[in-house]
């Protein structure tokens, strides 16, 4: 398992700046958990529970330690609300039920450029990577 200064985030770094990009989301009713793959599923990765924080773990690819993507456990309850736009239609449109199996999330920051969010609600032993990524996150689901 890696330690936490071996953990890379050259991927995470790029996919949340201003180029298009996609990601992929997958929601477990049963668990209650959020899976956030910034490379395709079909990828091997690996769970890094991050210290402090119960809540979020870091999917990292095993070979390299770079993190591909977040698992969110006790989304419903510990993270929908800090998610203003989704928490919304979360119900209203049965998103449950519809990311029951992977979806390809396209986004596109220029679209969503009229937003803008703060992150200074999250507690502060939230990866920070997490932190910076979760609003344009929100965004692409909404």
């Amino acid at each position: 398992m890696a330690k936490t200064q071996e953990i890379k985030t050259n991927i995470i770094d790029g996919a949340f700046e201003d180029k298009p990009h996609i990601f992929y989301l997958v929601y477990d009713e049963i668990t209650d958990e959020l899976i956030i793959r910034l490379v395709k599923p079909d990828t091997i990765a690996v769970v890094f529970d991050t210290q402090g924080n119960d809540n979020i773990g870091l999917l990292l690819e095993p070979q390299t330690n770079e993190i591909v993507g977040f698992n969110l456990y006790n989304f419903q309850s510990v993270h929908l609300p800090h998610w203003d736009l989704l928490k919304n239609i979360w119900y209203k449109q049965d998103l449950p039920k519809h990311f029951s199996s992977y979806k390809t999330i396209k986004y596109d920051p220029k679209e969503h450029a009229r937003h803008h969010h703060s992150t200074k609600q999250f507690p502060d032993n939230w990866p920070k990577q997490f932190v910076k990524s979760r609003p344009i996150l929100e965004e692409a689901l909404v």
